[in-house]
């Protein structure tokens, strides 16, 4: 859901950039879960992984320079 937003035009730049800020901390957080002090916090799936390993670069190329910023 959050790549939609973030890949969607039709939605405001601000919902843009909150999506893409929030999926950054979500990954940031919850890629490797083993390797975190936050046990409370669910791993992403294997699946959901390679679904933005494969996404994620088009993104960011794709992306406005204010969702772009996010990223750096």
């Amino acid at each position: 859901v959050l790549v939609d937003i973030l890949r969607n035009s039709n939605h405001e730049i601000s919902l843009r950039q909150a999506a893409t800020i929030y999926l950054k901390n979500l990954v940031n957080r919850a890629w490797n879960v083993e390797d975190s002090d936050n046990k409370k916090v669910t791993q992403i799936s294997e699946q959901d992984k390679v679904v933005l390993r494969s996404q994620i670069a088009d993104l960011i190329v794709e992306a406005p320079e204010p969702i772009r910023l996010v990223f750096y």
